[in-house]
């Protein structure tokens, strides 16, 4: 028993982003705590994140973000809040290219 004040904390026992080292190993708060958030990595600061490169922790780490949905990690105008321009690119995210924008053409005759 590493905290007799404490009878949730002994070897074995769940860690717990609480800051106790609830299972007695000499650290607190690790990445395999029972109640840790997953973060996405945000390589391009727009504030979403790549599902493909996660982390565990109690707090955020830097560079990684709590939402993840980033279709393109490297480029900060494309994000699921992005507005969709005609770029021939998926400026949303939604896995369509310049849907609800273009230009209209009048026939000339």
């Amino acid at each position: 028993d590493c905290n007799d004040a404490r009878a949730l904390s002994y070897p074995g026992a769940s860690e717990f982003c609480n800051s106790q080292d609830d299972d007695c190993d000499g650290t607190t708060d690790e990445s395999d705590a029972v109640d840790a958030l997953t973060w996405y990595r945000d390589a391009d600061a727009d504030t979403w994140g790549s599902a493909s490169t996660t982390a565990r922790a109690c707090t955020q780490p830097s560079g990684y973000v709590s939402r993840a949905g980033d279709c393109v990690d490297t480029n900060g105008t494309i994000s699921p809040s992005a507005t969709e321009t005609c770029n021939s690119v998926d400026d949303d995210c939604d896995g369509l290219t310049d849907e609800g924008v273009g230009t209209t053409f009048y026939r000339d005759a």
